[in-house]
């Protein structure tokens, strides 16, 4: 079990590495198009993680952390939220509903990902 969650660390915090640097600090603030790419390599991490360990709940887990961690420098505007532009209560539901899309996502990239796995090695399904 060593084996996946350090891989699915050593790849969350190279997709995050990676996709800081397409984080503009001139404010408003807001993305680059690069990161939506470093974005979306998260759910191959979840897809690949099966090859490692069978349990869903920590691709599960790497999805909400990924999800939260990916969605706020793309709705988060500390700014607007100070100056009292934008209310809290939207920033934190679009934050949400980000971070449950990629919680899905990573789900459903992990069952495919144990599916193929099953398929290839012809072993029980997960």
């Amino acid at each position: 079990m060593k084996r996946g969650i350090v891989f699915l660390a050593l790849w969350l915090v190279g997709a995050a590495v990676l996709g800081g640097s397409c984080v503009s600090a001139i404010p408003p603030g807001g993305v680059v198009w690069p990161y939506y790419i470093f974005m979306a390599s998260i759910s191959v991490g979840a897809f690949l993680y099966p090859r490692y360990e069978r349990t869903a709940s920590v691709a599960i887990c790497y999805g909400l952390v990924a999800g939260f961690l990916f969605a706020w420098p793309i709705n988060g505007n500390n700014r607007a939220v100070v100056l009292g532009v934008t209310p809290p209560e939207s920033v934190a539901l679009r934050v949400a509903l980000c971070t449950l899309l990629m919680v899905l996502i990573c789900a459903g990239a992990f069952a495919i990902g144990c599916r193929r796995i099953a398929h290839d090695e012809n072993i029980r399904k997960c």
